[in-house]
């Protein structure tokens, strides 16, 4: 008998013990044979531990080319059935609605699972099922919805139906829609809150073939591994046999070396882009010094960042103080005020004020606690990734917090106009994408 290939099996579920049984699969590991018997078996192809996997704007596409004006066929996109796996849906959501769809293709097969706080399917999204394998993530919801966000997001960026006055609040407003807003969506929930193990990767895109789906979007990473213990090359290789190409995200882990995940070659690997526009914050002090910082995106951790602000200052200037001058005296020998450690700092000395804070991107909640009007965080950091702030924050590179630190120090009464976040046009390119001097050589529009 000869040794068994990549292409000569169905996908195969190793499970010990079995915890769902996939009909397409040839072979499951009952739990009965060890391990390394089932190995040596010439007819298994691979044996890999099960383990857990993570997951990696209204301009995107016209500025990738697809502008909303391009003349589009809406009978075939509404042919088009595209699956993701991803943590699931929100159906309610104004990009998923139905309103003009017919009914679903007569090539569909697959089904729509029940859960809590799901409120079904609709002729936009005709599939949705979950998947928690061995109940291995306790914390998971037993459902389709999703409450990550990242399942929603994912699905709307590639088949949203078309929405308009989109915005975050009042900023970047514009029409949001998918790259092919026609098409059908059907999701498979295979990432709670531990990640996405492989088992229920495995089982999504086991179900995602046998119902029909005509491309695959999975935008979940993990380190390197052989094709052959790879859930996602080994579950791409057998969709491509079947006709499906699964797009995959190159992963968040960049600019380092060697970090570049789902590498198989028949996979679609798409990495993310730049774009033609950020926004940017201005930073005045009483002094009439001036500081105008960039903004790709919510908060960024950034030589030249900050946070896009969706908060609302009621007024034009506020006292500053820096995290230093609102030492607590009565706190901890151990408290660090410098980085504004929420039990070093004074509220009668916080309270009202714009604090500037030195190395810690978490002092928005330490802001917070003590009742600030606001942070501006000085960082060494020169990475851009996103994150939230709970007060107006501020993100400056290390020179020009030391810059507003010598403002502070130079006057008994210290102040900072509120800040304001603005649209311009401009070409930001983002870390995790592109390493060192890439962007002297990479073109516009990378993806």
């Amino acid at each position: 008998m000869e040794k068994a290939s990549m292409g000569s099996l169905p996908i195969c579920c190793l499970m010990k013990p079995i915890f769902y049984e996939v009909p397409k699969c040839s072979l499951f590991y009952s739990g009965v044979l060890k391990w390394i018997k089932l190995k040596r078996k010439r007819e298994v192809l691979s044996v890999f531990q099960n383990t857990m996997r993570k997951l990696a704007t209204t301009r995107s596409w016209d500025f990738l080319g697809m502008s909303e004006k391009l003349k589009r066929n809406a009978k075939a996109e509404s042919n088009i059935i595209v699956g993701l796996l991803d943590t699931g849906i929100y159906v309610d959501a104004p990009s998923f609605s139905d309103e003009g769809y017919g009914p679903p293709p007569s090539k569909w097969k697959g089904k729509c699972d029940k859960g809590a706080n799901f409120t079904g399917c609709n002729k936009k999204v005709v599939g949705a099922k979950f998947y928690n394998l061995g109940n291995m993530d306790s914390g998971m919801d037993p459902s389709p919805t999703d409450t990550d966000g990242h399942g929603s997001h994912t699905a709307s960026t590639a088949t949203g139906s078309t929405v308009s006055g989109g915005s975050l609040y009042g900023l970047a407003k514009g029409t949001v829609r998918g790259g092919v807003p026609g098409a059908r969506i059907a999701m498979y929930k295979v990432c709670g809150t531990l990640g996405c193990s492989d088992m229920n990767l495995m089982a999504g895109f086991d179900d995602a073939i046998a119902d029909g789906v005509d491309l695959l979007s999975v935008s979940i990473g993990g380190p390197a591994q052989s094709f052959f213990d790879d859930v996602i090359a080994i579950g791409s290789f057998h969709a491509l046999k079947k006709g499906i190409l699964t797009v995959c995200a190159a992963g968040n882990d960049g600019p380092e070396a060697g970090t570049v995940a789902n590498v198989a070659p028949w996979i679609l690997t798409v990495a993310a882009t730049n774009l033609d526009r950020e926004f940017r914050t201005k930073v005045k002090l009483g002094n009439g010094t001036k500081f105008t910082v960039s903004l790709p995106i919510i908060v960024t951790y950034h030589a030249e960042g900050t946070s896009v602000n969706t908060f609302t200052m009621k007024k034009a200037m506020y006292p500053l103080t820096s995290s230093d001058l609102a030492y607590n005296a009565t706190s901890s020998p151990f408290a660090n005020s410098s980085i504004c450690e929420v039990d070093a700092l004074s509220l009668s000395k916080v309270k009202g004020r714009i604090v500037l804070c030195m190395g810690n991107s978490a002092a928005d909640w330490s802001i917070v606690r003590n009742n600030g009007s606001g942070t501006i965080i000085a960082l060494d950091e020169v990475r851009d990734l996103a994150s939230t702030a709970l007060v107006p924050a501020t993100i400056v590179n290390s020179n020009m917090g030391r810059k507003i630190a010598e403002y502070i120090n130079s006057t008994k009464y210290a102040f900072s106009f509120h800040l304001l976040t603005y649209f311009t046009q401009m070409l930001p390119l983002v870390s995790l994408t592109y390493r060192d001097d890439a962007s002297k050589w990479l073109q516009n529009k990378i993806a």
